[in-house]
């Protein structure tokens, strides 16, 4: 009986403990914003936040003007500085870093909310990246082969991962 009430008392001890570690830390992860589960989801075949494999870059532009239209919602591209396209975009970039030495990718940034039409860089380079806020790092990266979605990828991490 006595080893029966020791093994209880673990018990009732372990849940408590449960119960005051485990239920504010959850708390506080779902007021702070924190993902309970991180990591990186390929959709090749169907579709995934509003956007369908096979469809084409007017009509993601589409679902990225109605869906995601945020002042805070971001769709960023890049390309290799030095590429066939690089003179064509060089005068679209506008991240601070336009002008540091050495960068190997030419970066468009814009806010979605401020997009009118589908800007060159769009129309060029083959994979876009929304950047949605958040405390941690949210995205969705879109990749086309030439005018066709191919695939989709939902990117959700605590931190920049290098």
């Amino acid at each position: 009986m006595r080893k029966l009430i020791v093994i209880v008392g673990k018990i009732v001890a372990a849940l408590l403990l449960l119960v005051v570690v485990l239920i504010p830390l959850v708390l506080y992860m779902g007021n702070a914003g924190i993902p309970f589960v991180e990591g990186t989801w390929e959709t090749k075949q169907g579709s995934a936040k509003g956007f369908d494999i096979g469809m084409s870059k007017d009509e993601a532009f589409a679902i990225l003007e109605t869906s995601y239209s945020s002042p805070d919602h971001f769709v960023e591209v890049h390309w290799k500085k030095g590429a066939d396209v690089d003179a064509t975009l060089e005068d679209f970039e506008n991240t601070p870093f336009a002008n540091s030495r050495g960068r190997r990718l030419g970066t468009y940034r814009i806010a979605i909310s401020n997009l009118q039409e589908q800007t060159l860089p769009l129309r060029v380079v083959d994979s876009w990246t929304i950047k949605l806020p958040a405390s941690w790092v949210n995205s969705v990266h879109l990749e086309f082969e030439g005018n066709t979605l191919r695939l989709i990828t939902e990117d959700r991490w605590i931190m920049e991962r290098p």
